[in-house]
């Protein structure tokens, strides 16, 4: 059997604060982490880098979404606020949308990672993590997913909160340790402390 990775997937990654933060985390010094930063805004990708100079990093300049290929991405007035959602309210986007790459999430990881291996996974996408969240679910990629830290956009997408209840429903009859997070940093300490990282100790049977 191959040795296991240690995976952390920062979806939407914008500067690299949540990695910056994860390298500060209780448990980064003690597993071999690779690290994957999504981010489909071309003009953060420099920030990332000089950011977190590292070996261990592999950074995507592309969107997380439900399919390969190209997808609209509408640029925010603020570069945190970038969506692939033209109906998003807030954040003072664009109306014409630019071209970006995008990737079906759950495939990749299916592609490029096992089922052995401990995926720890921050999505901040901005809304979009809804239809990619019931896609994964829907097709099974989902199980390639240890322990999740989503943000959710209900009002920002016109999506009733009662979605983020059912999704986070789901997730938890899968027995896949789930987060709503709008402070990654805090709430993963608290994960760290409470030993609610399903898996990281133990070997996936």
């Amino acid at each position: 059997m191959k040795s296991r990775r240690y995976i952390f997937i920062d979806g939407g990654a914008h500067r690299g604060e949540s990695i910056e933060w994860f390298e500060r985390s209780a448990i980064f010094s003690q597993y071999p982490w690779e690290i994957f930063a999504f981010e489909p805004n071309s003009v953060l990708i420099p920030s990332i880098s000089s950011n977190i100079c590292a070996s261990y990093l592999t950074i995507l300049n592309k969107a997380i979404w439900t399919y390969d290929g190209v997808v609209n991405f509408y640029l925010g007035r603020e570069t945190d606020g970038s969506s692939v959602l033209g109906c998003k309210k807030i954040g003072g986007l664009s109306e014409v949308p630019i071209k970006v790459d995008c990737v079906d999430f759950g495939q990749w990881m299916k592609r490029n990672f096992s089922q052995h291996d401990y995926i720890l996974v921050k999505l901040d996408i901005e809304g979009a993590e809804y239809q990619v969240l019931d896609w994964m679910l829907s097709n099974g990629t989902i199980s390639y997913i240890d322990a999740l830290f989503v943000e959710f956009h209900n009002r920002m997408v016109k999506i009733p909160v009662q979605r983020d209840i059912e999704l986070m429903e789901r997730l938890k009859k899968l027995n896949i340790p789930s987060w709503v997070c709008g402070r990654f940093s805090k709430l993963l300490k608290e994960a760290i402390i409470n030993n609610e990282l399903k898996g990281l100790k133990e070997e996936k049977k």
